[in-house]
C-alpha cells in the first residue's frame, strides 16, 4: 500500500517548520557510497497529526516509533545501501511528509520494487514497508540551486 494525500502540510506550516529546523541547526551526514545528507532534530505537534492520518489511512492503530528531520540540497542524495543501514528490519509504516518552499523537479524517492514518489510541497506519503524493500532519494544537481527539499520521515508501528 502506497498512498500520497496532497495539500496536507500548508505553506505558513511548511515555513514555520522550516525556519525552525534551520534554527536549531543541521548536521551534515555522509558515507560515500551510501547518502549525503542533513538531519535535524525537532519535537513538533505535526508528527502526532500525522501518526492520526497514518491510522486512518492505513486502518490499524499506529504509534510513533521514532522520526528524522532531512534537508537536501545540491550534491545530496541517499542510495538504497543507506537505506539498508537504517531502515527498521521488521514491517511497518512509514510517513513522509514532504515540508520544502518549492517543487525542484529532483529528488524523487525511489523503492525497489518500482513505485516513485515525487517531490512535492505539503505531500504526505504512507507506505507499507516490509524487511525487504529499500528506498533511494534521487541526487539533486545544481539545477535546483539554492533550493532545499526538507522531509520529515516517520516509523510507525502496531499500536
Amino acid at each position: 500500500m502506497l498512498t500520497l494525500r496532497y495539500d496536507v502540510v500548508d505553506a505558513t506550516e511548511r515555513a514555520r517548520l522550516r525556519a525552525a529546523l534551520d534554527a536549531a541547526g543541521w548536521e551534515q551526514r555522509e558515507i560515500a557510497d551510501r547518502f549525503r545528507l542533513s538531519t535535524g532534530t525537532l519535537e513538533d505537534p505535526l508528527i502526532e497529526r500525522l501518526v492520526a492520518l497514518a491510522t486512518s489511512v492505513t486502518g490499524a492503530p499506529l504509534q510513533h516509533r521514532d522520526h528524522e528531520w532531512l534537508r537536501l540540497m545540491h550534491g545530496d542524495y541517499q542510495l538504497m545501501k543507506g537505506d539498508a543501514l537504517t531502515r527498521p528490519r521488521e514491517p511497518h509504516v512509514e510517513l513522509i511528509a514532504d515540508l520544502s518552499a518549492a517543487a525542484t523537479g529532483e529528488a524523487e524517492i525511489f523503492y525497489s520494487d518500482g513505485r516513485v514518489v515525487p517531490q512535492l510541497p505539503g505531500v504526505v506519503t504512507v507506505l507499507d514497508r516490509d524487511g525487504a524493500l529499500l528506498r533511494w532519494q534521487r541526487y539533486i544537481t545544481q539545477r535546483v540551486g539554492g533550493a532545499a527539499v526538507y522531509r520529515l520521515l516517520v516509523t510507525l508501528v502496531p499500536a
